[in-house]
């Protein structure tokens, strides 16, 4: 059984201020804490990072489903950069950027300059190559705690 609690709130990093909506995800620890179970999938400790930040993407993407997103495409890789996941919600397409971090501060850390110039240019990428170069988007961020935690900060500035 999944265990989901929204909270919606500011987050201010410096000058910038964010829009946060935390939900928590059960996770439960098995056999004396050498191996763990999340959202179904079970990891040892000893997993990839990769594992790891594909179970922190499929978290994200069914929020969003729950919220009545269409995920469009996960993992999209352009030469210029990755997109973790791209939805379509409501009118806008949202681009996504999903770091697993032990805090939310590392996480929004993790998503450097340029970390944000390679986000536009996949997206861009992605929109020329669908035929919609001015569709209405936005760029999130959604950081995963070791807990299960999800910060979703929506419409982060990436220019």
């Amino acid at each position: 059984m999944t265990l989901i609690t929204l909270l919606k709130g500011v987050f201010i990093n410096g000058s910038n201020r964010f829009i946060v909506s935390v939900f928590t995800l059960s996770v439960s620890l098995l056999d004396s804490k050498k191996h763990f179970l999340m959202e179904n999938h079970i990891y040892s400790k000893k997993s990839t990072s990769y594992a790891l930040g594909v179970a922190a993407e499929d978290l994200v993407a069914r929020h969003y489903a729950a919220l009545g997103a269409i995920l469009l495409k996960t993992r999209y890789k352009t030469k210029d950069g990755e997109l973790d996941l791209i939805l379509k919600y409501q009118d806008n397409i949202v681009f996504i950027e999903v770091k697993r971090r032990k805090t939310l501060p590392e996480g929004l850390e993790a998503i450097t300059p340029p970390q944000q110039k390679r986000l536009l240019a996949a997206a861009a990428h992605y929109l020329a190559e669908v035929g919609t170069p001015d569709a209405l988007c936005r760029f999130d961020a959604a950081v995963v705690l070791p807990d299960g935690t999800v910060h979703l900060i929506c419409n982060i500035d990436v220019t």
